[in-house]
Parts: structure tokens; sequence; C-alpha cells
């Protein structure tokens, strides 16, 4: 299982590095705008990653955005770098 998961991920980083950044917030912002016609809008609270950049990760601004400006509460991990 841990070589299936780690084939992956580099599967798909390898993907990531292939868009552009311009590709990439294009596509965050369709993730967003889809994510509107996801019946979950009436929960209070979302639990949503920051992307990080270097990774070439889906941007979360836009969702954040979105979630900010309906007013819902939104959990945010936090990561300890001593763990890493």
């Amino acid at each position: 299982m841990q070589n299936f998961k780690k084939n992956i991920r580099k599967k798909y980083q390898l993907k990531r590095n292939a868009l552009s950044s311009n590709n990439i917030k294009e596509l965050s912002l369709q993730i967003a705008n889809k994510c509107l016609e996801i019946p979950i809008w009436k929960k209070n609270f979302y639990h949503i990653f920051l992307s990080i950049k270097q990774k070439n990760e889906v941007d979360t601004e836009p969702l954040l955005s979105l979630l900010m400006g309906k007013n819902k509460k939104i959990i945010i991990p936090k990561i300890n770098k001593k763990i890493l």
C-alpha cells in the first residue's frame, strides 16, 4: 500500500508540475465555482487546506473567499514543522 500511495503522489506531482501558473489559477477558480453546485452550503463549518504554491497545488484562495463571503466558519490545519 505504501508504494501505491508513493506512486500516486509522484504521478500527480508530475501532472501538477506541467501546469502553468495561469492554468492553476483558471482551474482553481473552476473548482471553487463547481463547489457552488454541491449541496453542502447549509453547513456552518468547513475544513480546508492552504495550498503549497511550490508544489503547484490547487489554489484554495477562491474557495476561501467564497466561504468567507457566505459567512462560514473555516477550519485550517496547522502543520508542526518539527514533526515533518
